[in-house]
């Protein structure tokens, strides 16, 4: 039921002219009250759900001409598990046209990969998670076309991000030949000026 509302949602979306359905962080919750949900009538892994509800969105929607995309939690690059809610990117890039993992690097923990404050050297951080994102993709004959990450774009752990920081951010994911790319900030301000390359 679920499934068939969110397709119908989106098809009335894109018939209003969005050029894409971005499904942003279908998950598993990871925080919150957890001892409150009741998973022990499920059959399947959390991976394993997930992923065939991108199935289900790519019956719905992509076979009929609608783009989908979905973005994933940054960790699921790297990490060799679901990271506790469900999302496997190589379970889910095949029904999607584009996958969009949030490589914001305020949202690593200090000491990921090996960098004491992630916040502070976004070029390694998002380096490192591309790196491996493409490595898992690849083994499992998934193009690195399709990935086009967030990066970040807001001021969080008293770092102010210049446009030195996101250039850098930039600057990773055009080392491996990845040119598209989302900036986000939730106050809609982009300090990258459009017209520079």
């Amino acid at each position: 039921t679920v499934w068939d509302y969110t397709a119908v949602v989106a098809r009335d979306a894109y018939a209003q002219g969005f050029d894409e359905i971005n499904l942003d962080y279908v998950r598993y919750p990871s925080d919150g009250p957890l001892q409150f949900i009741d998973l022990t009538h499920m059959t399947k892994s959390k991976a394993e759900v997930i992923a065939d509800f991108f199935v289900g969105m790519d019956q719905r929607l992509r076979q009929e001409g609608i783009p989908v995309s979905a973005d994933v939690f940054g960790l699921t690059m790297s990490a060799k598990d679901d990271v506790g809610i469900g999302q496997k990117v190589v379970l889910i890039a095949p029904s999607v046209d584009a996958l969009a993992p949030m490589l914001y690097p305020s949202h690593f923990w200090n000491g990921t990969y090996g960098i004491p404050v992630p916040a502070k050297e976004p070029y390694k951080v998002i380096y490192k998670s591309l790196s491996d994102g493409i490595a898992k993709l690849a083994a499992a004959g998934i193009p690195k076309e399709k990935l086009r990450p967030w990066f970040q774009d807001f001021d969080l752990l008293g770092i102010s991000y210049t446009q030195d920081l996101v250039r850098a951010q930039i600057d990773a994911a055009r080392a491996f030949g990845i040119n598209s790319y989302m900036l986000w900030d939730p106050r809609g301000y982009d300090r990258i000026d459009a017209d520079q390359p």
